[in-house]
């Protein structure tokens, strides 16, 4: 199955075809992410960023949840990242798509991963005592594609100085790998890790009361009809 993730058609599509598959998922990983410097809206009109690092990864577990529960075993890895502290005061609800404020593509980003450790909070309440866990991981400073979409000059930068500082791919895939199958993790839900050591999210990450608006918000935003759980 194939998903621009900055398009919630192709999202909606995928987890609807997740949803009706006959065969289990076992582990599903969400590794879609971007980084940009300047403010870009999507075709659907909403904050990259936020929606491809929270809103589409967002609509394709909410709509296969019920699946994933009536396994009665399954696990869901959300790639996120240390940069969610870069919202220090959390993320604004009234200002998702940046209209209000100086766009800043580390705040922006800071809270596109703040918002799917918030989302994270929710899910793993409905999933509780089902076999269902759904966590979260920062990868480390990892080489990779991201960020060429922000011109000649921060690719020339990425290329020769951040990436010269990151680690190979594999290092990542290999936490990746012990999050999804150990035993260890059996059971246990919600939590963030560093690779594979568990770390505390900022306090904004973990604000409830928010996580809860912002599930409200996110299916408007999704275009997903049935907002219980």
């Amino acid at each position: 199955m194939i998903a621009d993730f900055s398009s919630l058609k192709d999202s909606l599509s995928v987890g609807e075809e997740l949803s009706a598959m006959k065969e289990p998922i076992d582990v599903l990983i969400h590794n879609a992410g971007v980084f940009l410097k300047r403010r870009e809206l999507t075709g659907d009109g909403f904050e990259t960023t936020f929606v491809v690092n929270h809103l589409s990864s967002f609509v394709i577990n909410y709509l296969i949840k019920d699946k994933l529960k009536s396994q009665e075993k399954a696990r869901v890895l959300m790639v996120n990242s240390e940069g969610h502290r870069f919202a220090v005061w959390g993320i604004r609800l009234d200002d998702l798509n940046w209209q209000k404020r100086r766009y800043s593509g580390l705040k922006a980003y800071g809270s596109a991963k703040t918002a799917q450790l918030l989302g994270m909070i929710i899910f793993n309440e409905y999933f509780e005592g089902s076999g269902v866990t759904m966590n979260a991981m920062h990868p480390g400073a990892v080489r990779t594609g991201t960020g060429k979409e922000n011109g000649a000059f921060y690719r020339w930068y990425k290329r020769t100085i951040v990436d010269r500082l990151s680690r190979s791919p594999e290092i990542s895939a290999e936490a990746l790998y012990y999050l999804g199958v150990s035993s260890d993790l059996e059971g246990i839900g919600g939590k963030f890790f560093n690779l594979t050591t568990e770390e505390i999210p900022a306090p904004p990450a973990l604000d409830t009361e928010t996580a809860r608006k912002l599930w409200l918000e996110s299916l408007r935003m999704g275009a997903l009809k049935d907002g219980s759980l």
